[in-house]
């Protein structure tokens, strides 16, 4: 797929391994989520030999072993090898059913993107021109509609297939000459000369970025909020690489002018106007909410389905008015009960959750949150799955506030904000002080909660609480910091 996404990015894999971008924490997590999604489907086809694990490495290796797994009438193979053309691939599970190969290519995924059936396309050319002949091909993936019930994971119910060999079939011809082309790209003593472009991040954001896009100077067209991406590269190749070279006329969207303006004047926007609008009607008394949920592909807790949302923490600043010291709490639900034979089981924290919200918010007064859109569908979930609480949980969830809502729209931009209106970019620019929490950010203290047993290795039940909990109060002080920031700085300069 690498080759087919872009030429350029297939060569330097081969002659420039050293420029590769190292993986994120983010791109690694997503990497041992496929792996644990593939290990666990391989239990729909038990009891087969790893041609990976006996193999090693080296692909030419694993592609001999797969061989001699054939050869030894192996009737499943993991991981299995092969090469034709001088392209090699490797597949997730192989099957032999009545004399006939069957191949399965395994997605952490709940949908079949067109992406998944021209990487199976592939697989289906390699494998069949090495001589193999497959029945059929197919693409395992989750079920979004699968719910949990008591007991191990229901495998049949959770994954779903459906072969994608006709579309190989059309694809074949195509392939055919893809192979040809890059084939003359790899005879090449140099890169091929291709731009930076919608390529460089689709389907999959190529890893050599920072060496292709190392002139892009920063405050470039591609920090432009909500610019479509096809307009930012036409941009891009007009000679309007900056923010600052954009003329006013050339954007749709007023968020976008106000960018181009703060660059071109290299002087902070601020829309008195509409601030002022946003914050009248937000009198005290105030709760300042932030929160934290996970999501696993495998659903965890009884009830829940692949990846969906579940909230296990929050912190809370309460203020009755501007000259009251607020009153602040943090709520975490600790996991424990893990049985020893079942890695994918965990306990629910939404009934915890739910419990805590609920009471702690039950005097009037907007909840002031980073993004209400994420928490408000939520919240309406919550109630339908507990219905005694459910008219609690829709007020809750009508007296929310977006506080990302002035930076989003860009009533308040400065340049350092570089485009982006996410929580932790806008704490930057406009609070002094930098974080306290133990974690880096939001993300990263959810990757630790679901790592977390108490009183086992990572660490003790007292230290997961104080520091979950100053992570909580750390980004919870922070939201109400900002608020009295915008407070300060606009209420007054606007009621005179």
């Amino acid at each position: 797929m690498r080759g087919v996404q872009c030429a350029k990015s297939l060569f330097l894999y081969k002659n420039h391994i050293q420029w590769r971008d190292r993986p994120t924490a983010e791109q690694q997590s997503r990497f041992a989520r496929g792996q644990e999604v593939g290990t666990l489907a391989r239990q729909l086809f038990p009891g087969g030999k790893d041609a990976a694990a006996l193999g090693g490495r080296k692909l030419a290796r694993v592609v001999e072993k797969t061989r001699e797994l054939l050869a030894a009438g192996e009737s499943v193979i993991y991981e299995a090898a092969f090469a034709h053309e001088g392209v090699g691939v490797q597949l997730d599970i192989l099957v032999r059913r009545d004399d006939k190969y069957y191949a399965y290519e395994v997605k952490s995924s709940v949908r079949v993107s067109e992406t998944y059936e021209l990487d199976a396309s592939v697989q289906y050319y390699v494998i069949t021109g090495s001589g193999l002949p497959l029945a059929d091909i197919s693409i395992v993936y989750l079920n979004e509609a699968y719910v949990r019930e008591e007991g191990p994971l229901d495998l049949q119910q959770l994954f779903r297939q459906r072969s994608v060999r006709d579309v190989a079939g059309f694809h074949a011809p195509a392939i055919r000459r893809k192979i040809d082309l890059l084939k003359g790209v790899l005879d090449r003593a140099t890169a091929p000369e291709i731009d930076i472009g919608p390529h460089c991040h689709r389907p999959y954001p190529c890893d050599f970025q920072g060496s292709c896009w190392r002139t892009v100077p920063k405050h470039s067209v591609f920090e432009m909020a909500d610019l479509p991406v096809a307009r930012q590269f036409a941009l891009y190749r007009q000679g309007m690489v900056r923010m600052k070279d954009v003329p006013e006329a050339a954007l749709d969207r007023p968020e976008q002018r106000v960018q181009a303006k703060a660059h071109r004047t290299r002087r902070p926007q601020t829309d008195h106007k509409a601030l002022y609008h946003f914050l009248e009607p937000l009198a005290y008394p105030l709760y300042f909410l932030h929160w934290n949920a996970f999501r696993t592909a495998l659903p965890g807790p009884v009830g829940t389905s692949p990846y969906q949302l579940l909230p296990f923490a929050f912190g809370l600043q309460y203020r009755r008015s501007s000259d009251e010291a607020p009153r602040h709490l943090e709520q975490l639900a600790e996991p424990e009960g893990f049985p020893p034979d079942d890695a994918t089981w965990r306990p629910d924290p939404r009934p915890f959750f739910v419990k805590h919200l609920l009471r702690y918010t039950e005097r009037p007064g907007h909840i002031v949150v980073w993004e209400k859109e994420s928490l408000q569908p939520l919240l309406r979930d919550l109630a339908r799955v507990y219905p005694a609480q459910a008219e609690a949980l829709h007020e809750r969830a009508g007296r929310l506030v977006s506080l990302a809502e002035p930076f989003r729209r860009k009533w308040l931009y400065k340049t350092t904000m570089q485009g982006k209106s996410d929580w932790e970019t806008i704490r930057q620019t406009m609070l002094d002080d930098p974080s306290r929490s133990p974690f880096e950010n939001d993300w990263t203290m959810e990757q630790f909660y679901l790592m977390w047993r108490p009183g086992e290795d990572l660490f003790s039940r007292e230290e997961g609480q104080q520091q979950f909990g100053q992570h909580l109060r750390d980004h919870s002080e922070a939201l109400m910091r900002l608020w009295e920031e915008l407070e300060q700085l606009f209420r007054p300069v606007l009621k005179s």
